[in-house]
């Protein structure tokens, strides 16, 4: 196998693992979201580990992954719909580039939130987590894996 071929293999690679990174970061997180949207009130606020065993969930644990998935699919399809009316003015090229800074962004004040106490605030933590992964799910899905999939048509 020569070299621009091997080349063009670890591209697709990449390419693969940037458009499935975001959904995996925020559906795998599972104890990390059941701790941020626990119930303050009987958890031990200097506890660092996810409640674990018999305890009732929130109403914010029971529909956080039940909403990252419906608002995830739908973002997903806005995406599509729009990488599909920007082909013409956009280059595939430009489109993957935006879309992996729109991945990159997002998951800035992420990482950030794991530091930031949001026990007072777990509504506002479940709204900003589900706008931050869906406009990394719509940079995502929509034009990385868009592009991508457009790009390996040619081939």
């Amino acid at each position: 196998m020569d070299s621009s071929r091997t080349l063009v293999y670890w591209c697709f690679l990449i390419l693969g693992i940037s458009s499935l990174l975001p959904w995996n970061l925020y559906m795998t997180a599972h104890q990390y979201f059941s701790y941020k949207l626990r119930n303050t009130t009987t958890w031990p606020s200097n506890s660092s580990s996810a409640p674990i065993g018999n305890y009732s969930l929130t109403p914010l644990q029971r529909t956080f992954e039940t909403y990252l998935t419906a608002s995830g699919s739908a973002i997903s399809i806005v995406g599509a719909v729009g990488n599909t009316l920007l082909t013409s003015k956009l280059t595939n090229g430009v489109r993957v580039s935006v879309g992996h800074l729109f991945v990159f962004l997002p998951l800035l004040p992420t990482i950030a939130l794991a530091w930031i106490n949001t026990d007072e605030e777990q509504v506002g933590f479940f709204v900003a987590t589900l706008l931050l992964g869906n406009i990394a799910n719509l940079a995502a899905n929509g034009f990385i894996g868009g592009g991508a999939m457009g790009l390996a048509a040619r081939f």
